[in-house]
C-alpha cells in the first residue's frame, strides 16, 4: 500500500511543498508538487498558509486535488523509517538512478563496495541500519576502516581516494537527511574533519615547440593517427574538451567560424579557421580537400596596397608565376627560411598565406557543409546518436558509455604515442592546459582567457592558470595565439 504524505520545505524561492511516496518499500521517493509560497505568507506555527494569503482558495483548491489523486496526508514534516539498512538504501538509489551527480555510476559503485566492505571486515556485521549511524564510535570506526585498501589490506589508499570513498559516505547520510526531512539529522561533522588534503599532480604542459613536434609524429597506424589529429585539432581550436571534439559533425562547420555547442556549459564556441586546423580532418575528407585545393588560383587573389608593397621586395620573382598551392607553399616555405631575422617580413608573408588560405577555406567548407550529417572524427557511428544529435543531456545509458568508450580509446592511443616517442604522459585534457598556459604566457588576462576556454566562474579558470600551472565567442584572441603557433613554426624550419 502507498503511504503518500505532503509537507513543506524551505528553499530559495519560498516554501515549495514536496510529496513522499514509499510505494511499499522502506525507502521514500520525493517529489515536488510545484506549488510555491512566498515564506511571508506561510504560518509555521499552523503548517500552513496564512488567512491573509491572497491565493488561498486557488492553493487549497489545488492540495485538495492532490489528496484525492494520491491519498496523500498532510502530516507537515515526514520522519523516515531508521530501521532500513544503510547499503539496502545506497543500491535502491543506484537502481532508482538517483545517485549523486558529481561522480558516475562505475565510481558511485565501487563506493557502496567499499562501505559495504568495511561493515563486513572492520563492525563485523551484515546489515547497519540508519539508525545505528547515530552512534560517533560506528562512524569513526567505518571512517578508519575507509582507509584500508580492501583490495591489498596490507597497503591504505591513496589520500585523494580516502578522501573520495569518506566524502562519498557522508554524502549518502546527508541526502538520507534531506529525504527523510527528519528533524534530529545524522551528524556527519566526525567523518568529514580531519581530512588530510587531497593530493593534485601538476597538469602537464607542453611549449608550442614541444606541441609543433608531436604534429610532426610519423609512422603512427591508423588509431594513433586519429588520436594524434584530435590532440592538434582541440589545441589548434582553442583547447577544446575531448568530448565536444568526439561529437563535432560537418554540419558545425559555418560560413565564418566552426561552431561548437560544449557538452558541460551549454555554451556555443566559435573557432576561427585555420588551414593547419582543416588539414587534419584530411582522413575524412581527402576528396574534398583536394578539390579545393585545385580550384586555387593565385591570380585572383586580391591584395592591399600596402601588403603588396611589403611584399613585392620578398617575393617580387615568384609571386605571379606560381602554379598551383604546392608551388606557393614552396616558394613560401623559401621565403620564410629566407627572413628569419626578419618578425616583420615574417608577418607580410604570413597575411599573404592567410588570404590564399581563406580561398580554399571557403570552398572547402562549402563542400563539406552539403554532406549528409556524420562524425568528423570515426570514433563514433551516426547511427548510434542520431536521434539525439545536438542535446547529450538526451543520451541513454547505452550512448553514454559508447561516448565514454570512445574518449577512453583516444586516451589510450594517446598514452602509447607518448610512451614510443618520448612525449610527457599526455591526456585528453593537457590541449586545454597548454592552451590555457600559453594564453597566460602571452599576456592574455583572466578574463579574455576564462572567454577562451568558457568557464562559468573564475575561479575554474583560475585553477588552470595558477593552481596548477602558471560563454565564448573570442576569435580574436584564438586566432591572435593561432598566429604566433605559425611564427613559431616557421622559425623552427
Amino acid at each position: 500500500m502507498n503511504d503518500t504524505t505532503i509537507y513543506p520545505r524551505k528553499g530559495k524561492k519560498g516554501i515549495t511543498l514536496y510529496t513522499t511516496t514509499n510505494n511499499g518499500t522502506p525507502i521514500p521517493y520525493r517529489k515536488s508538487t510545484k506549488i510555491t509560497i512566498p515564506v511571508s505568507e506561510w504560518d509555521f506555527k499552523k503548517n500552513w498558509v496564512k488567512n491573509t494569503y491572497h491565493n488561498k482558495l486557488q492553493f487549497e483548491k489545488e492540495i485538495n486535488e492532490i489528496l484525492n489523486r494520491t491519498k496523500a496526508q498532510t502530516k507537515g514534516v515526514y520522519f523516515g523509517d531508521e530501521s532500513i539498512d544503510f547499503i539496502s538504501f545506497i543500491e535502491n538509489r543506484i537502481k532508482e538512478s538517483q545517485s549523486v551527480r558529481e561522480i558516475s555510476k562505475g565510481k558511485y559503485r565501487i563506493y557502496k563496495n567499499n562501505i559495504e566492505w568495511v561493515i563486513q571486515n572492520e563492525l563485523k556485521r551484515k546489515n547497519l541500519t540508519i539508525s545505528e549511524l547515530r552512534n560517533p564510535e560506528i562512524l569513526r570506526k567505518i571512517k578508519l576502516g575507509l582507509r584500508i585498501n580492501r583490495k591489498t589490506p596490507i597497503k591504505s589508499k591513496s589520500d585523494t581516494a580516502f578522501v573520495d570513498s569518506v566524502k562519498a559516505f557522508a554524502r549518502e547520510i546527508e541526502y538520507w537527511n534531506t529525504m527523510s526531512e527528519t528533524q534530529y539529522p545524522i551528524n556527519t561533522n566526525i567523518l568529514l574533519t580531519d581530512l588530510p588534503k587531497k593530493s593534485s599532480k601538476p597538469a602537464i604542459i607542453m611549449s608550442q615547440e614541444q606541441i609543433i613536434q608531436f604534429s610532426q609524429v610519423t609512422g603512427l597506424n591508423p588509431s594513433q593517427k586519429l588520436a594524434q589529429s584530435i590532440f592538434m585539432f582541440q589545441y589548434l581550436s582553442g583547447g577544446l574538451r575531448v568530448y565536444d571534439v568526439l561529437l563535432l559533425t560537418n554540419k558545425s562547420f559555418k560560413k565564418d567560424y566552426l561552431v561548437i555547442q560544449t557538452n558541460k556549459q551549454r555554451v556555443h564556441l566559435k573557432i576561427p579557421y585555420t588551414l593547419e586546423l582543416l588539414q587534419l580532418l584530411e582522413f575524412k575528407y581527402h576528396k574534398e580537400l583536394y578539390e579545393s585545393f585545385s580550384q586555387f588560383n593565385f591570380t585572383n587573389i586580391s591584395i592591399s596596397a600596402d601588403l603588396l608593397k611589403q611584399l613585392v621586395p620578398i617575393c617580387r620573382n615568384w609571386m605571379y608565376e606560381v602554379n598551383g598551392f604546392n608551388d606557393f607553399q614552396h616558394h613560401l616555405n623559401l621565403s620564410l627560411a629566407e627572413n628569419k631575422k626578419s618578425t616583420k617580413r615574417i608577418s607580410a608573408l604570413l597575411e599573404l598565406s592567410k588570404i590564399v588560405e581563406s580561398q580554399i577555406i571557403d570552398v572547402f567548407v562549402k563542400k563539406i557543409s552539403q554532406l549528409e550529417e556524420d562524425f568528423v572524427f570515426p570514433r563514433l557511428r551516426m547511427t548510434d546518436f542520431k536521434s539525439v544529435m545536438g542535446d547529450t543531456t538526451k543520451f541513454t545509458p547505452r550512448q553514454n558509455q559508447i561516448a565514454h568508450n570512445a574518449r577512453q580509446c583516444h586516451i589510450n592511443a594517446l598514452k602509447r604515442i607518448c610512451i614510443e616517442y618520448g612525449f610527457p604522459k599526455l591526456s585528453g585534457h593537457s590541449p586545454r592546459h597548454c592552451y590555457a598556459h600559453q594564453l597566460c604566457e602571452n599576456g592574455y588576462n583572466i578574463r579574455e582567457i576564462q572567454e577562451v576556454l568558457a568557464h562559468k566562474s573564475e575561479k575554474t579558470t583560475l585553477v588552470y592558470i595558477n593552481g596548477r600551472h602558471p560563454k565564448s565567442g573570442s576569435i580574436k584572441t584564438v586566432a591572435e595565439v593561432n598566429q604566433r603557433y605559425k611564427i613559431q613554426k616557421a622559425l623552427m624550419g
